[in-house]
């Protein structure tokens, strides 16, 4: 069996209070399994930066089980052109950045912010300059 998560976002993102429930379950296995993973590269020694790629990481208070958090935003309207680049209606769009903290809120809790706002030359030298910084970052043991 699986999910058919066109559907089932459709039903959600009309419902908050069925958002809520879906969150409610999803959320506590997604930190398991994080939590898991992490564990397992500690146990083989890796000292390489490992990354968590989610929406809802500060929602769902994954944060707290992390060295930092790093924001990837954009202008709300341009949010919404991409999503409706990617076949989403505006009213979809506006209801799934809706369930989401306020970017201004999210970028309150950012170690490191990358404005994806601009081109994708833009976007990708910053992330080339974020990951140099953690390349430089050494370990004390």
């Amino acid at each position: 069996n699986h999910v058919n998560r066109e559907t089932l976002a459709k039903i959600v993102f009309a419902d908050p209070i069925k958002l809520k429930q879906l969150n409610a379950i999803v959320h506590p296995r997604v930190e398991e399994y994080i939590v898991s993973e992490f564990a397992k590269l500690e146990r083989g020694g890796s000292q390489s930066a490992a990354f968590v790629e989610a929406a809802l990481i500060v929602e769902a208070g994954l944060d707290k089980k992390l060295d930092g958090v790093v924001v990837v935003w954009c202008q709300p309207e341009q949010q919404i052109s991409r999503l409706m680049a990617r076949g989403f209606t505006e009213e979809e769009g506006r209801r799934r950045i809706a369930s989401q903290l306020p970017v201004k809120e999210k970028l309150g809790h950012a170690m490191e912010r990358i404005d994806c706002s601009g081109s994708l030359a833009e976007t990708r030298q910053q992330v080339e300059q974020l990951a140099t910084k953690l390349r430089e970052v050494r370990p004390t043991v």
